[in-house]
């Protein structure tokens, strides 16, 4: 039997343990979130290296990979060197497999919704895979990088813009905190109102859900939401805010 662990800078509160086949062979998968402590994320790794086959990384992604250019993080790229003796996966070539696809399909089945409406992707960065299948619809798309970066009072209105600012910007969010590219944990640093411009413009708000949590505006009326991993009281939550809800990894929708 293969045992793999998964270390997220996630909630706890969505740890499993699940036995499966995949290829005729057994496999173990234990999933353990950090509650967005890194140091633990790092401590972990280093306890399970070697007493496991696999390390799978959640939420922390040693390489942006925007456009043609590949973005290592400094602090990501250290913690995923801990580990020594066992293959460490952050499974970014599959999400963003994943992110196409689940665009494809949203847009085939409900082209309505999506053609020439206003779509704020709250961070192309962290999710430039699925910016990338938008911007190849006709959509208007806006980005809120720099304002989560560096709380710049613009944004970015383009892919091809948001590969121009990568190329600014990463070499510097390469030198700080992981948690200035992305909120870990639950998001919950308090709600941080600097996006809500954008979430009101768009028709469409699209990006991780741990984005969604820390800047959308309580009042989703009239809104599509496009996120990944919802907890069923999660998507209760946006019910409750008459907000539309797509969750890209469920087959289903």
């Amino acid at each position: 039997m293969k045992r793999i662990v998964s270390i997220s800078l996630g909630s706890s509160q969505r740890d499993y343990t699940i036995t499966t086949t995949l290829l005729g062979e057994q496999v173990h998968v234990r999933r353990i979130g950090t509650n967005g402590d890194i140091e633990r994320v790092a401590a972990l790794i280093r306890e399970y290296d070697g007493a496991v086959d696999a390390i799978g990384l959640g939420g922390l992604t040693p390489i942006f990979r925007i456009g043609n250019a590949h973005y290592p993080h400094r602090q990501a790229q250290r913690i995923a060197a801990l580990a020594k003796k066992t293959p460490v996966a952050d499974g970014s070539l599959l999400k963003g497999t994943l992110e196409r696809w689940a665009v494809k399909r949203a847009v085939d089945r409900e082209r309505s919704r999506f053609n020439y409406r206003r779509v704020f992707v709250f961070s192309g960065i962290d999710r430039y895979p699925l910016a990338s299948a938008l911007s190849s619809y006709e959509v208007e798309l806006r980005f809120g990088d720099p304002r989560i970066h560096f709380n710049l009072p613009w944004g970015v209105q383009s892919l091809e813009g948001l590969e121009r600012y990568a190329r600014v910007a990463m070499p510097i969010l390469a030198l700080l905190p992981y948690s200035r590219i992305h909120p870990v944990a639950l998001g919950n640093y308090g709600h941080d109102s600097r996006l809500e411009d954008y979430c009101k413009w768009a028709d469409i708000l699209a990006g991780d859900s741990a984005f969604l949590r820390r800047y959308a505006p309580k009042d989703l009326r009239g809104k599509t939401i496009f996120t990944d991993d919802p907890t069923p009281d999660e998507i209760e939550d946006l019910r409750e805010a008459r907000g539309r809800y797509a969750d890209y990894n469920d087959p289903r929708r």
